[in-house]
C-alpha cells in the first residue's frame, strides 16, 4: 500500500449536497448526482435526463424519455449520450455517487467538469466516494476536475476519482486534474488525472489520457493505491507542473501486458518521474517512459521502482529528461533489482548536473535469454555510465545483445 499523505478524503462543499441526496434512495433504487441534480432508478425503473440550453440537468416532461435523452440511470448504469455535464452551474461535482460502485457507458461525444472553488476540499470531475467504477461503450469523455484553493487542510482535485477499482474497456477518456493551490501549511495540495484511492486502476481497451493538473506540491496522471494493470489500449499519463512531485503513473505495483503505455513526469522542483512504483513488471506491449525530455531541477526518472523492475517481453524505451542543478541525478531505471529475460529495451540517461546512467539499481542486474539492450548515460557533472550497479551484473544474452556507454 503507498502510504498516504492524509487518513480521509474530504470534501466541505461537495459533499453536504450529496449526503442528502443519499436519503432519496430506496433499499432497490439507488440515486446518482449529474451536475447536481439526483437521478433515482433501480430495477425496471429507469431514470432519463436532458440538459437544457442553460446547462441544467432537467428531467420530466413527456418529451424526456428512453428515445429523447441525453443521460439515463438504472440504478446500475449512467449512460451518457453527447452530454455536457457542468458541475459548477450547481457548485457540484460533475458525476458524484455514494451508494456502492456504477458503470458509465459512453455513447457519442461527452463532456464532465466540476466545480471550482476557494474553500478548500476535493473536487472531482467523477466521484466515487464509496466502490469502484467501469467505464465502457464506444464514446468518448472529457472529464476535468475543479480548480481547488483555500485554508482546508485537504485540498485535491481530480478527474476521475474512485474509492476502489477502476476499471477501463473502451471508449476514449481524457481525464484532466484541476489546479491546486497551497491553502495553509497542512493542505498537501495535489492533483491528479485518474486516482483509485484504495484500488487498482485496470485498462484493457480504448484510448485513456490522464494529466495531472499544475499544483504547489504533487501532480500524478495516474495514481492507484494498489495496481496500475494495462492489457490493451493506448494509455498516455502525464504529471503536471508542481512544486514537489510530478510522475505520469504511481502506484503500489505497474503490470503491462499489452497495449502501448506513455507515462511522462511534468516539470517540477522535486522528482519527476515517467513511472513511479513499488515493482514494475513488463511482460508485453510497448512502454515508453519520460520520452518528452522535459527539463526539471529536481531528480529525473523514467522508471523508478522501489523494489524491481522485471521485462520478459514487449518493448520499452525510456529517457531522463535533462536536470539543472548541482547534485540532481537524471536515470531511466532505478529499482532494487533488475531483471530482463527477453524483449527490446532502451534506456538514455539525460544531461544531469548530478549523475546520470542509463540503468542503475542497488541490488543487481540480470539480462538472459533474449534481452537486447542499449543503456547510455548522458552529459554529467558527477558519474555517468550506461549501466550502474550496487550488486552483479550477469549477461547471458543467448540470443540478445547488450550495450552499455557513459556519456
Amino acid at each position: 500500500m503507498i502510504k498516504r499523505f492524509f487518513t480521509a478524503i474530504a470534501c466541505v462543499f461537495l459533499f453536504a449536497a450529496a449526503l442528502a441526496g443519499s436519503a432519496l434512495a430506496s433499499s432497490s433504487q439507488r440515486s446518482i448526482a449529474v451536475g447536481g441534480t439526483y437521478l433515482t432508478g433501480g430495477a425496471g425503473s429507469t431514470a432519463y435526463a436532458r440538459i437544457n440550453e442553460h446547462g441544467y440537468v432537467v428531467t420530466g416532461g413527456e418529451y424526456i424519455n428512453e428515445n429523447n435523452y441525453d443521460v439515463s440511470w438504472d440504478g446500475s448504469t449512467l449512460t451518457l449520450k453527447n452530454a455536457t455535464i457542468d458541475g459548477s452551474i450547481k457548485q457540484a461535482s460533475g458525476i458524484s455517487f455514494l451508494n456502492g460502485s456504477f458503470t458509465i457507458e459512453l455513447i457519442g461525444d461527452n463532456k464532465v467538469i466540476g466545480v471550482s472553488g476557494t474553500a478548500g476540499g476535493s473536487s472531482p470531475g467523477i466521484g466515487v466516494w464509496n466502490g469502484g467504477l467501469t467505464i465502457t461503450g464506444d464514446g468518448s469523455l472529457d472529464v476535468t476536475g475543479g480548480g481547488i484553493e483555500g485554508t482546508y487542510t485537504v485540498n485535491r482535485s481530480h478527474g476521475i476519482y474512485a474509492r476502489d477499482n477502476i476499471d477501463i474497456n473502451s471508449g476514449t477518456i481524457t481525464a484532466t486534474g484541476g489546479a491546486v493551490a497551497q491553502g495553509s501549511d497542512f493542505s498537501y495540495p495535489i492533483s491528479y488525472g485518474i486516482c483509485s484511492w484504495n484500488g487498482s486502476v485496470n485498462i484493457s481497451g480504448g484510448h485513456v489520457t490522464a494529466n495531472g493538473g499544475t499544483s504547489e506540491d504533487h501532480s500524478y496522471g495516474i495514481f492507484a493505491d494498489e495496481d496500475v494493470i494495462v492489457t490493451g489500449g493506448k494509455v498516455t499519463a502525464n504529471g503536471g507542473k508542481s512544486n514537489s512531485d510530478s510522475h505520469g503513473i504511481r502506484a503500489d505495483s505497474v503490470n503491462v501486458r499489452g497495449g502501448t503505455v506513455n507515462a511522462n513526469g511534468g516539470v517540477t522542483t522535486g522528482s519527476s518521474c515517467g513511472i513511479y512504483a513499488g515493482s514494475v513488471d513488463v511482460s508485453d506491449g510497448f512502454v515508453n517512459a519520460n520520452i518528452n525530455s522535459i527539463a526539471t531541477r529536481g531528480n529525473s526518472y523514467g522508471i523508478y521502482a522501489t523494489g524491481t523492475v522485471s521485462a520478459s517481453g514487449g518493448t520499452i524505451f525510456a529517457d531522463g529528461a535533462t536536470v539543472k542543478g548541482e547534485g540532481s541525478d537524471s536515470c531511466v531505471f532505478s529499482a532494487s533489482g533488475i531483471s530482463i529475460t527477453k524483449g527490446d529495451i532502451t534506456a538514455n540517461g539525460g544531461s544531469a548536473g548530478g549523475d546520470s546512467y542509463g540503468i542503475s539499481t542497488s541490488g543487481g542486474v540480470t539480462i538472459s535469454e533474449r534481452g537486447n539492450v542499449t543503456a547510455s548515460g548522458g552529459l554529467a557533472g558527477g558519474i555517468s555510465c550506461g549501466i550502474y550497479s550496487g550488486g552483479d551484473v550477469e549477461i547471458d544474452a543467448s540470443y540478445g545483445q547488450v550495450t552499455a556507454t557513459g556519456g
